[in-house]
This record gives C-alpha cells, sequence and structure tokens, in this order.
C-alpha cells in the first residue's frame, strides 16, 4: 500500500500524461500531483482534475475504500454506476474526457454527501 507523501493541485506549465485515462495534460490545465512511496521506493503519480474527481466519485459510491491503496485505470473501469449521471462519467472516461469536437467535457463536480 502506497504511502503519500504530498498531494496537490498544480497547474499544468508543461504536458503531463494522465496516468488513469492516459490523455495529455495540457499546459494551463489543472491536475492532481501525488508524490508517494510504495513498495518499489518513491515515485510521482499525475491524474487530470477529471480522473481525480471521478476517483472522489467511485470512492463515495464504492464499499471499498480503493483510494487508500491507490486507484488504477483498471480499477475506473470495473467501477460499476449506480445513477445515470454516474454511467455517464464513465463513458466520458473511457472517452479520455473529450466530446466528439475534441473539446474537453467539464470536470465532474462532487457529489454532496449526505449522513
Amino acid at each position: 500500500m502506497p504511502t503519500v507523501l504530498a498531494s496537490e493541485h498544480p497547474v499544468a506549465r508543461i504536458e503531463h500524461h494522465c496516468q488513469l485515462c492516459g490523455r495529455t495534460i495540457e499546459p494551463g490545465e489543472k491536475y492532481n500531483r501525488q508524490r508517494n512511496i510504495g513498495d518499489d521506493g518513491p515515485y510521482v503519480f499525475k491524474a487530470c482534475a477529471h480522473c481525480h474527481a471521478l476517483t472522489v466519485v467511485t470512492t463515495a459510491t464504492e464499499s471499498a475504500n480503493y483510494y487508500g491503496e491507490g486507484y488504477t485505470a483498471d480499477d475506473l473501469l470495473e467501477w460499476e454506476p449506480g445513477t445515470v449521471w454516474e454511467a455517464r462519467l464513465r463513458a466520458q472516461y473511457r472517452r479520455k474526457w473529450r466530446r466528439l469536437d475534441g473539446c474537453l467535457y467539464p470536470v465532474p463536480a462532487a457529489p454532496e454527501v449526505t449522513p
């Protein structure tokens, strides 16, 4: 299980690769950067803002907390949506957050959690 040393949300100055959906994070986009220590030593994990928001949604809806153990692209593909909105997010994830015209979908807003 990786240990998260730091998690920040900078604005990209250069292109980066999202390690969840595989798309290129363009300069000017916010993204999530984590500095972690795993079994193989230290590493940096980068995810676009869209995928980071999706991990928040899946963590809120899953009984198992994958986020504590680290998410992978396979975890997001195997996630079963419970609502139409979640199904749309999964479809957008599979399209790498791009519309048919090539523009990015808006970053999904996290759902409000009711106690």
